[in-house]
């Protein structure tokens, strides 16, 4: 039997969902994955206690990806190791100069699985994806749910840290934002635009420059008109774009704090995660313990022999045969693209697909089942609906600081909770 007012509640709630949906899709206007389809319309609420031990899990895994890199010796050393592309890399600054600001901005992607954060991969760079939009779903939903709640906004942490650099090299405080139009998920100039009101509304004095235009923006040569420039791209997309990077180099070689230098993209290659899965002789017992518990299983491919499970094993044959169990993945690739979920595979595709990992730069994956949550999700029909789902958690750093929880979900059969794969972007925010 329906209750009496239960019909008029409901259409309320859906009422209220589509009013949410429609101020999210106007203030998410011109950003890189605005969700088409479904609609989270209330962020993700975790306790402050296990938010912070997150961002504890996620502070000394970056720190153990960097320590890794260092160990090699020298960036040249390390991408020699990794056996990535010299041309997509100009020359580097001296190490002490890579490996100071290489790790300063990071987002460990996790899944949970029993409740325990899973590290899957981690951006490093100065072009993480869904910053931009975490602070406008940040500004959003706080105003929305006033101030029972809490959360970082990326923006402030980014802003403070660039006044700290400034404040170190004894300048006022100004930063430049590298970026350009022509990026394919770019498009609107109001993706950089909001970047640089924010830090002028921190009294920071603050532009953004097109590569072309960067040299002369700055004032160089001679002393910089902004000491800090945030590099936002890969250096694999200018490449395909055929635009020149040359002038971010030039722009380092005068003095500019580049964030993050050229060696930042290489700390996030894929590999990295697979030498510190399959152990290495400065890892002590804590960090063995740790990375165990937080780092799914992880080889590099290739046509050797591996520990599985307690049993050497041939990989090749170990990943035919426990394909319900693995994922294969492109060491540098990002965005989700090219990975391939054993489970979410046929058996002719999943063959195929370790034959073209054998020839290539990949690694293997353990498979991590995610936990699920409840979310509210509405659809463009207008159509609300709440289902259990699960989530990426994406927990940002900057300058060591917690800079907020980037959440992607999707309520649709997907093996990949990627944005550029269809997910939907949200945020974790805590209860005061």
């Amino acid at each position: 039997m329906t209750a009496p007012g239960s019909a008029t509640q409901q259409a309320d709630s859906t009422s209220a969902a589509v009013g949410t949906a429609a101020e999210l899709t106007h203030a998410l206007r011109g950003l890189p994955f605005a969700s088409s389809g479904e609609i989270p319309v209330r962020p993700l609420v975790v306790p402050r206690r296990h938010l912070r031990a997150r961002f504890e899990a996620a502070r000394r895994f970056v720190s153990l990806i960097s320590r890794t890199c260092r160990a090699t010796g020298s960036p040249e050393h390390l991408l020699d190791l990794l056996g990535a592309d010299p041309a997509l890399y100009g020359p580097f600054r001296p190490a002490a100069y890579e490996w100071a600001w290489a790790d300063c901005m990071s987002r460990s992607d996790a899944v949970l699985s029993g409740g325990v954060p899973r590290f899957l991969e981690c951006n490093i760079g100065g072009a993480i994806g869904g910053v931009v939009s975490m602070h406008v779903l940040t500004r959003h939903h706080l105003a929305r749910l006033g101030k029972k709640y809490a959360a970082t906004d990326p923006l402030d942490v980014r802003a403070e840290q660039f006044a700290d650099i400034c404040r170190s090299l004894g300048r006022e405080p100004a930063a430049a934002v590298l970026g350009t139009l022509r990026e394919d998920n770019v498009g609107d100039a109001r993706y950089f635009d909001l970047e640089i009101g924010h830090l002028r509304r921190r009294g920071m004095d603050a532009a953004f420059f097109e590569p072309e235009d960067l040299l002369d923006g700055l004032g160089l040569p001679g002393r910089a008109r902004y000491p800090v420039v945030l590099r936002h791209f890969l250096p694999v997309n200018w490449r395909d774009w055929g635009i020149d990077a040359t002038p971010a180099r030039r722009a380092a070689e005068e003095g500019v704090v580049m964030l993050a230098p050229e060696s930042a993209f290489l700390l996030q290659n894929k590999k990295v995660l697979a030498w510190m899965s399959e152990g290495r002789p400065w890892l002590d017992a804590g960090d063995r313990a740790f990375l165990d518990r937080h780092l799914p299983w992880t080889r590099v491919v290739a046509d050797n022999s591996v520990h599985y499970q307690g049993q050497r094993a041939d990989l090749p044959r170990l990943l035919l045969s426990r394909q319900n169990d693995m994922v294969l993945k492109p060491a540098d690739g990002y965005g989700g693209l090219g990975v391939v979920v054993g489970r979410a595979t046929s058996a002719a595709d999943w063959e195929r697909a370790v034959a073209e990992a054998l020839e290539g730069h990949w690694i293997a994956q353990e498979y991590v089942e995610p936990d699920a949550e409840p979310m509210e999700f509405i659809l463009p029909s207008g159509e609300a609906f709440t289902c259990t789902v699960p989530a990426v958690h994406g927990l940002l750093l900057m300058g060591g600081r917690e800079a907020g929880c980037l959440v992607r979900q999707s309520p649709a059969a997907s093996a990949v909770l990627n944005a550029r794969q269809g997910a939907s972007l949200n945020i974790a925010v805590h209860p005061r």
